[in-house]
């Protein structure tokens, strides 16, 4: 830790243990699950940090889907009101962070696009960290490729030249060409590896790796749903990102070897009983990743703790939306418990 840290992070890292300090904890969260019905929860979370963004939202989302808006507007709220104490300096990593809920609202206003859903319904599930008419411009454009010249992550990404994003996937990108959104998806997933890989920062490592594991996991879980489907290496080779921590020919070797990729999937956290189940391997990776981004809350006076803390945010919402989900579905309370990660 440097000699000016106390100086640099000391008073945004107090604000950030504050504002930990009023989350939703464990037994927050048995009472949420153990309540009835979806207005309950409601109810409940209004008596928390959660009431301004429920009533704002309440005259146009219901059940589940007014739980999961208020959720991603808090945590948007979040990153502007912290956003303002970063320093210059520091202000590349904070960027990067909100690059990565960027692409998560191109990749989800694409997906919307496919089911011709009015904008109307749509822009209450994005995360509102950017001006919310440049996506709605975006989505709107009758070509998605033409609309990412509105948004600010649109723009870099066209700067940089698609067949430089495609290198090596020539093959699956002309099969995608004839579909306009599935082929930009595909396009921003493969810009979000490149930002990874090329990325040059030597502050916050730990944050940084973190994002690559999340990289790894979307390979590893491909490389359990491929090779269950009998798939060729190749096929998997050509689907691979970049980016991760894990190289090329680690993974390759893996795909080829079922005892390397079972010792790969157990470095990641799958357990022994679930190395024939793709879906629960792929919880079990994400859940250690998790615990890993609560560590990194932990450093104290730095700028991975002020970072870290939006991950354990982004933890808390994604519990809030499977708790209102699962209600709404009547899935039993003690395999709810059973998901939730805290």
């Amino acid at each position: 830790m440097s000699f000016f840290s106390p100086l640099k992070y000391g008073f945004l890292n107090a604000k950030v243990s504050a504002l930990k300090s009023f989350m939703l904890k464990k037994n927050d969260y048995e009472i949420l699950i153990n309540l009835e019905s979806v207005e309950e929860i409601i109810e409940r979370l209004e008596r928390t940090y959660y009431r301004d963004f429920l009533e704002e939202l309440s005259p146009f989302l219901k059940g589940s889907e007014l739980v999961e808006g208020a959720a991603l507007r808090w945590l948007a709220h979040l990153y502007k009101k912290l956003s303002r104490y970063i320093n210059e300096e520091d202000r590349d990593m904070l960027e990067l962070l909100r690059n990565r809920h960027e692409i998560k609202n191109i990749k989800l206003l694409l997906s919307y696009r496919i089911t011709n859903k009015p904008w109307e319904e749509v822009k209450h599930f994005l995360i509102p960290i950017s001006d919310m008419n440049k996506y709605r411009r975006f989505y709107q454009e009758e070509s998605p490729s033409r609309g990412l010249r509105y948004l600010e992550l649109g723009k870099e990404m066209l700067s940089l030249s698609f067949s430089k994003l495609w290198q090596g996937k020539e093959e699956i990108m002309k099969k995608l060409l004839a579909n306009p959104e599935i082929y930009v998806l595909a396009s921003v997933e493969l810009f979000y590896s490149y930002m990874l890989k090329n990325l040059k920062a030597k502050k916050a490592k730990k944050i940084i790796e973190i994002l690559r594991k999340e990289i790894d996991i979307k390979n590893l879980s491909l490389m359990m749903r491929f090779k269950s489907e009998g798939k060729s290496e190749q096929e998997f080779f050509t689907n691979i990102l970049a980016g991760g921590m894990l190289s090329l020919r680690r993974l390759l070797n893996a795909y080829k070897n079922e005892k390397e990729m079972n010792a790969l999937l157990k470095d990641y956290g799958v357990k022994e009983q679930s190395l024939s189940n793709p879906s629960k391997a792929e919880f079990e990776m994400y859940h250690k990743l998790v615990n890993e981004k609560k560590r990194a809350f932990i450093n104290v006076l730095s700028l991975e703790k002020i970072l870290g803390f939006f991950f354990l945010a982004e933890v808390e919402v994604e519990n809030l939306k499977l708790i209102a989900r699962a209600k709404e579905m009547g899935i039993e309370k003690e395999r709810v418990k059973s998901l939730i990660i805290v």
